[in-house]
């Protein structure tokens, strides 16, 4: 089965594309539709650049929305916090023909984070597997190109939620996310070339993604013995790691 023709640096045309609000925490919207055709890695990253999903986004997609398995429509239904919804078709994959594997069967999705010089993290799933955010695959591979925008400047909607937010609970969850974002600065601070490469970018992304939410909302219940020092700390380690 040949697949659709793909889209190159000159055909590529963002209008050509609608995105909505799916009422995610950062404010990303996500694309309606695929672009046509599969991409290997270098091929979606010089296309598309920035609308290419970083592997946060593509985390957070899947980790704070509801993803069903759709077995009529043969892909993923994913429903965003405030109720509306995207639809990731099981496109399939091609390797080393243009013949389209596993059509109806999974779905494999571009990011732009790099893994190794061979593979690159993908989106993953089927139809018995849990959406795996952070999968991999050959960058040589075609997979699906779902787009996003990461600028919520002009999200109407994540604006207002912004002025709703209210102070960070530190409930399990949350702690175990600070903590985490706290032993990353510690062992940035001590090995900083550590947390420039693939993987300690993603990882220092989640920490800058909880420092914020802290920093921007305060703490509701703060620990014992919290100080204006410890405030202090917290947002010299995000200027830390904004830096990396």
């Amino acid at each position: 089965m040949k697949h659709q023709p793909k889209l190159t640096k000159d055909t590529f045309s963002p209008e050509a594309f609608t995105f909505i609000d799916l009422g995610l925490p950062s404010g990303r919207l996500w694309a309606t539709e695929n672009a046509p055709g599969f991409y290997t890695f270098d091929e979606a990253v010089d296309t598309f650049g920035e609308l290419l999903p970083k592997g946060l986004a593509m985390a957070e997609l899947i980790e704070e929305s509801t993803c069903i398995w759709n077995g009529e429509k043969k892909g993923l239904d994913v429903t965003g916090p405030n109720g509306n919804t995207i639809f990731l078709p099981a496109a399939g994959y091609t390797s080393d023909s243009p013949d389209v594997k596993a059509k109806y069967k999974e779905g494999d999705y571009r990011t732009r984070m790099p893994y190794t010089q061979t593979y690159a993290h993908i989106l993953f799933f089927n139809s018995n597997v849990v959406p795996y955010p952070l999968s991999f695959s050959y960058r040589s591979s075609g997979l699906s190109v779902r787009l996003c925008q990461e600028s919520n400047k002009n999200n109407l909607a994540y604006l207002e939620r912004q002025k709703e937010q209210k102070p960070v609970k530190l409930n399990d969850d949350t702690e175990v996310g600070l903590d985490r974002a706290l032993q990353i600065v510690k062992d940035a601070r001590g090995n900083l070339s550590g947390y420039q490469t693939d993987d300690g970018v993603y990882e220092c992304d989640h920490a800058i993604q909880t420092l914020e939410r802290i920093l921007k909302n305060g703490i509701e219940q703060q620990p014992a013995g919290w100080s204006d020092e410890d405030e202090k700390y917290l947002r010299d380690s995000h200027k830390l790691l904004k830096n990396l």
